[in-house]
């Protein structure tokens, strides 16, 4: 699943981190363009992204896009 996520602040960020490596699941961040993928688990990696575009959260779990629900673009 491919879901636009909105981060208004840095707590937005590292919940979405911590969130991620707790569930032990596969989960990536995408641009825009799709010319940046990264690992959502890696915090450093959250840094290369632009968040004044819209990033998309990609992950095939659903616990995931639950517990980040409030982030998510509808």
């Amino acid at each position: 699943m491919k879901r636009q996520i909105i981060f208004n602040s840095l707590n937005d960020i590292i919940y979405l981190q911590k969130t991620v490596a707790s569930l032990n699941e596969e989960a990536s961040l995408i641009s825009k363009n799709d010319d940046v993928i990264i690992d959502a688990k890696t915090f450093l990696g959250l840094w290369t992204l632009n968040i004044d575009e819209p990033i998309y959260l990609v992950s095939e779990n659903e616990k995931l896009f639950k517990k980040v629900s409030h982030m998510l673009v509808n």
